[in-house]
């Protein structure tokens, strides 16, 4: 018998081969453009975290022991500062107390403690008559500060400081009265805005 070769199905099978083939590809190729899109959408792979930053604190330099701060200056000149304990009482509720006094070449220099109790600010030396005054009348002006010139004690406050005068003290001399507000002070009224605050008997040093 004849025998006849069948030529249908080898081709229709080799189509079919080749179709799936090309099916293959287009999944492979789908699949590959996949993995890459979703890569590109997600941040890159970030590396291994680095250490955390330390912020150092500067080094401290080293301290040393404070210095004791220094004694307030004696005015220069024989005698140096004597302490002296003087106080007074005006009628307005001011308080002058008077803690040492010094002498130099030049000059006369008094530490003082004004306390106001009143209920005013009053002025002690508001028309530069703020003296020293010696026991044979020789004046002393004081040189007030710069910063409160009027030597101004705010109510409910304490003044204290230094008030320095003017002039070598007269070698005859032998006390000193401090005397605020000389010119036109009161020592009676009791509303005074410029008490007249009288201190006698300060001790001399030469």
């Amino acid at each position: 018998m004849p025998t006849s070769t069948p030529t249908g199905r080898p081709r229709a099978a080799a189509v079919a081969l080749a179709a799936g083939c090309a099916l293959l590809v287009t999944v492979l190729s789908a699949g590959c453009s996949a993995v890459d899109q979703l890569r590109s959408d997600q941040p890159p792979a970030s590396a291994a975290p680095a250490a955390p930053a330390t912020t150092q604190a500067p080094t401290p330099a080293p301290t040393s022991a404070p210095e004791p701060s220094p004694a307030a200056p004696t005015p220069a000149g024989p005698g140096g500062a004597i302490a002296i304990d003087k106080s007074i009482r005006h009628p307005d509720l001011v308080t002058l107390k008077l803690t040492s006094i010094a002498f130099a070449p030049d000059s006369i220099t008094v530490a003082i403690e004004a306390t106001n109790g009143g209920g005013n600010d009053v002025d002690l030396n508001p028309s530069d008559d703020l003296v020293l005054v010696d026991d044979l009348g020789n004046r002393y002006a004081v040189n007030p500060p710069t910063s409160n010139p009027k030597v101004t004690v705010t109510k409910g406050t304490v003044l204290r400081g230094s008030l320095v005068f003017i002039g070598q003290l007269d070698p005859k001399a032998s006390s000193l009265t401090l005397i605020t507000a000389d010119d036109y002070g009161s020592t009676t009224d009791e509303y005074s805005l410029n008490p007249k605050l009288v201190v006698p008997g300060l001790p001399v040093s030469r």
